[in-house]
């Protein structure tokens, strides 16, 4: 008996349980994609940061090492004119003095750049962090995205083989996403590979 709309034929498929635990299975995978897919980002963004920060102390170490080497030069100068001798006592005083205060800004410029140098250092640390738990996001990801596609064909062909081997894949990727956060154990090809 119909009620004035169009009778919708509800396709056999729809019922069966194998395509609606495949169809809930996609649903997961997906939500541990995206959580990857975030890791992947935030670790991206992070590696990205911390090479500017990276760029920009070194290019400060290095205008550093410049004014360092015109003050070494200046102080060679003074040590010349020093040696040379001849000089008046005020003249004699003021040379020890200029000496002095150039002697004082290269040991400043030294402990500048020891300075410049550990925070540079510190920043490319935290790159290659960052870029050791994006490997492994990337990783993940791929698996996941495989998963997923050999999820759909279980569920166009009826077999059982691609959907448990996606399980698999999806055990692996879980395992990398988690790693991908707190890097609790290593893997050198993961870490070694991409970028």
């Amino acid at each position: 008996m119909s009620h004035g709309g169009p009778e919708v034929e509800v396709p056999h498929e729809a019922h069966d349980p194998f395509t609606k635990r495949v169809a809930f299975s996609v649903a997961i995978f997906a939500v541990i994609l995206a959580v990857a897919g975030l890791g992947g980002k935030n670790a991206g963004k992070d590696m990205i940061s911390d090479q500017i920060s990276a760029s920009n102390r070194w290019a400060q170490y290095q205008a550093k090492s410049v004014r360092e080497a015109i003050y070494k030069n200046d102080y060679e100068k003074l040590e010349f004119e020093r040696a040379k001798g001849g000089l008046s006592t005020e003249a004699a005083t003021q040379l020890d003095k200029s000496m002095g205060r150039v002697k004082k800004k290269l040991e400043e410029y030294e402990k500048e750049k020891e300075e410049i140098r550990g925070i540079a250092e510190g920043f490319e640390r935290s790159r290659d962090h960052a870029h050791k738990k994006d490997n492994y996001f990337d990783y993940a990801e791929l698996l996941l995205q495989i998963a997923i596609v050999l999820s759909s064909v279980a569920m166009l062909s009826k077999a059982k083989w691609p959907w448990f081997t996606s399980m698999a894949l999806v055990a692996v990727a879980m395992v990398l996403t988690i790693n991908g956060y707190t890097l609790a154990f290593h893997l050198g090809f993961v870490e070694a590979g991409g970028h």
